[in-house]
């Protein structure tokens, strides 16, 4: 009942923005009721599938002792060897994820007993960037024998509303409803979206918004420009 809900919220919005000539890029960007409906069910069938897909990658960015993920030169510390007096100070405290034993290593970063404190390097950074934003590429493209059947069935009736009107827009829209409205938030805030339990560092946190920078614009089928032209490199992996 409640996906046939959602297709009847989503056909009538796709319908709307057909009789006023909207573009079809602009489909379920506002926050509508198609959309905040597609985003509860989702959220609320999805949780273990989120949790499932994205822990990998977090376990690995948060047991990870020497990487940094800035990338922009102007955000780097005036000192070319302060890496965490001010990018690593603790936001939250509590286990790191539920049925996950943190390592001795990492027990000892959080308590403070190792330093994190390391020289930055840009060329350094980028990589480590590169690297884990494709981890998460990978993670998300390869769940999807593990998607929940009521999460694919909001994406064949995204597609199939949006075909009838705006058939050069039907991938994107449901491209946007996968990135846009359910896994990026999970990735921009694990911790507050229940994803994991713990605390994250200011890198990773910064690591995180990056990386979700690059699947916003491949959601939108965008490169990047001179306006964050130190994210420029990552059109790699867009094009």
């Amino acid at each position: 009942a409640t996906l046939s809900l959602v297709d009847l919220l989503v056909r009538r919005e796709v319908a709307a923005a057909a009789s006023r000539r909207d573009s079809g890029a602009t489909l379920f960007r506002q926050d509508s009721v198609a959309s905040k409906a597609m985003r509860f069910w989702a959220r609320m069938v999805g949780q273990p599938y989120l949790q499932t897909v994205l822990w990998p990658p977090l376990r690995d960015m948060i047991s990870d002792e020497d990487s940094f993920y800035e990338v922009d030169s102007t955000k780097l510390p005036a000192s070319s060897s302060s890496g965490g007096s001010s990018g690593d100070q603790r936001l939250r405290a509590g286990s790191v994820a539920p049925n996950m034993v943190t390592s001795a290593s990492e027990q000892r970063v959080r308590s403070g007993s190792v330093s994190i404190t390391a020289p930055q390097d840009i060329d350094t950074n980028l990589e480590n960037f590169n690297d884990l934003t494709h981890e998460f590429f990978r993670a998300i493209i390869s769940s999807g024998n593990l998607c929940p059947w009521q999460i694919r069935g909001i994406c064949y009736h995204l597609a199939t509303a949006t075909a009838q009107h705006y058939p050069d827009s039907r991938l994107q829209a449901v491209a946007g409803f996968i990135f846009l409205r359910f896994f990026i938030p999970a990735i921009l805030s694990p911790v507050s979206q229940g994803v994991i339990e713990g605390d994250l560092l200011d890198r990773h946190t910064r690591g995180l918004m990056l990386v979700c920078k690059v699947l916003q614009n491949a959601a939108n089928g965008v490169l990047f420009g001179e306006k964050e032209a130190y994210m420029v490199p990552m059109n790699r992996a867009l094009e």
